[in-house]
C-alpha cells in the first residue's frame, strides 16, 4: 500500500484510464476496467470492485491529489496541478519573447546583441520548464 492507502497499481490503471480520455470517467468504466471476467459473467464481484472503489479507493486517490473524484456524480477526473494553466502561460509567453528577441536582428536593425539575449531568454526558460 501507498501513502494513499490505495494499492498502486490501482493508482497507475486510473491514471491511466484517465489520460487516454479528454472527459471525465465514471466509477462503473473504472470497474469495468479493473474487474477481470476470465469469462464469466459475476456481477456480484463486479459489484464489490465497484464497491470498494467507491468507498475507500478512489477517495483515498482524491485525498492524496492525484485524482479528482466527485460521488455524487459517480464520475473521475485528473487532478489538474495547482498553477498548471499559469505556468503555461508563462511559458508561452516566455517562448514567444525569445523568439522575437532571437529574430529581431533578421527583422528589424538591431545589433546581434538583441538575439544573444533571446537565447538566454529561451535557455532561461528552458531551465524553468525543467525545474518548475
Amino acid at each position: 500500500m501507498t501513502a494513499t492507502d490505495a494499492p498502486p497499481e490501482l493508482e497507475w490503471d486510473v491514471v491511466t484510464l484517465l489520460k487516454s480520455r479528454d472527459e471525465p470517467v465514471t466509477i462503473d468504466e473504472i470497474a469495468d476496467q479493473l474487474y477481470d471476467t476470465d469469462g464469466t459473467d459475476d456481477v456480484e464481484a463486479w459489484g464489490d470492485v465497484h464497491e470498494r472503489l467507491s468507498r475507500t479507493d478512489l477517495p483515498a486517490l482524491d485525498a492524496s491529489g492525484v485524482i479528482d473524484f466527485h460521488p455524487e456524480r459517480g464520475t473521475v477526473t485528473l487532478a489538474e496541478q495547482r498553477g498548471s494553466r499559469l505556468r503555461n502561460y508563462a511559458l508561452a509567453v516566455l517562448f514567444a519573447g525569445a523568439l522575437g528577441l532571437l529574430f529581431a536582428p533578421l527583422v528589424l536593425d538591431v545589433t546581434a546583441l538583441v538575439s544573444l539575449v533571446g537565447l538566454l531568454v529561451a535557455a532561461i526558460g528552458v531551465i524553468v520548464t525543467v525545474v518548475w
